[in-house]
């Protein structure tokens, strides 16, 4: 990051005084100040929910679009990123850390902490905060984070079943949500509510069944059946990989070697 872009940061700090060289930040400074506007438009609930904007958006926003499927479907995946943070915590407690191992960690504090800033930039403006999506793209770095949390959680005792579970519901959600869109961009369903982002599945039951409709409205907008082959692809290397990963990680003592690679 610093490499590629840090001279780039560098010369926005010097043009515009803010650290990220952002419009947002220079909206901010003009409108008063960033405790000035935190002091106008934050609040408790505010803070609050901004852990859950963090999460909600690294899992959902950055992959789909628009509609979501049910909210009681998306809790257990909320509930895998907290899990892989107490099993790295558990992981790093019975190992002993090397330079490389703290690339991630560091990495992914860094990022935290600036869209933390922006958040709190934008919050001044009077808008929620800033998405989480961006982490996917340094994906790679903060692999490891993953491995050793899988790694930890799945050798604690009486762990290993919600782990393994919690690993496996990828393979029944996301063909639910990738029908879902389906649905929505055939006209068929959608929100039960004007302002809401969830999809109703009751409202899919007049035309779900009209398989030949949908397919014919998706074709005027997409190629559907292209779409659906590369879904297909992708959600059985997907399923083959994590079968694979589930007994390795059942081995209490995984080797260092097998959780880089």
């Amino acid at each position: 990051m610093i490499v590629l872009a840090g001279w780039w940061y560098l010369q926005k700090l010097l043009e515009t005084g803010s650290a990220i060289g952002s419009s947002d930040a220079m909206h901010v400074r003009d409108a008063g100040g960033l405790i000035e506007g935190l002091r106008q438009h934050a609040s408790i609930s505010t803070f609050v929910r901004l852990p859950w904007l963090f999460e909600s958006t690294f899992l959902w926003a950055g992959t789909w679009s628009f509609v979501r499927p049910p909210f009681i479907s998306l809790i257990p995946l909320v509930l895998i990123p907290p899990l892989l943070a107490l099993g790295y915590l558990w992981s790093i407690k019975t190992r002993s850390c090397e330079a490389l191992d703290w690339l991630a960690p560091v990495t992914l504090a860094l990022l935290l902490g600036a869209l933390s800033y922006h958040s709190l930039s934008l919050i001044a403006l009077g808008t929620p905060g800033s998405p989480a999506w961006y982490l996917h793209g340094f994906a790679p770095i903060l692999a490891p984070l993953l491995a050793y949390g899988l790694a930890g959680a799945i050798a604690r005792r009486g762990w290993r079943p919600i782990v393994t579970m919690l690993m496996l519901y990828p393979m029944m959600f996301l063909p639910l949500a990738f029908g879902l869109q389906g649905l929505f961009f055939a006209g068929c369903g959608g929100p039960k509510e004007a302002n809401s982002s969830f999809y109703d599945i009751s409202s899919a039951a007049a035309c779900a069944a009209r398989l030949s409709v949908i397919y014919d409205n998706l074709s005027t907008i997409s190629l559907p059946q292209l779409a659906i082959a590369c879904f297909a692809l992708g959600w059985v290397l997907m399923t083959l990989g994590t079968l694979a990963a589930v007994p390795a990680l059942t081995v209490t003592r995984t080797p260092r070697s097998t959780l880089m690679l």
